[in-house]
């Protein structure tokens, strides 16, 4: 219901700002079909591994072990995940470096390509 549509949301833009950054942006398509693809896989083989637990350990365990697995991922996210501000600072660092004059603290990899379009297009 709606905490599924909620974390398929935040996902899907959490993925697509982490494919937004330079050094993953040609391999955009290639993650985000994986990600496609693992969330079809979870749809058709989640009923069928759920039914079988459940017949191994019954519904109060399922309930159980399913909460448990899902405050370990909460707990991961929380402490594993970097996060993207960080990583697109540390690029406009490098591209500040390599003496690039739209990168600044301020600017997005979005922001450097619609002044370079927006330049490239009134010339």
């Amino acid at each position: 219901g709606a905490g599924g549509a909620a974390a398929s949301a935040g996902s899907a833009a959490w993925t697509a700002d982490l494919t937004s950054l330079a050094p993953v942006r040609p391999h955009r398509g290639a993650v985000l079909g994986g990600m496609s693809a693992v969330v079809s896989a979870a749809w058709v083989l989640g009923p069928a591994a759920g039914g079988v637990l459940c017949a191994a350990v019954g519904p109060l365990g399922t309930f159980c072990g399913v909460g448990a697995m899902a405050a370990l991922c909460s707990m991961g996210y929380a402490f594993l995940v970097p996060e993207l501000k960080d990583r697109a600072a540390a690029h406009t660092a490098a591209a500040a470096a390599r003496g690039d004059q739209e990168a600044s603290p301020d600017k997005t990899d979005d922001d450097a390509i619609a002044a370079s379009s927006s330049s490239s297009s009134s010339s």
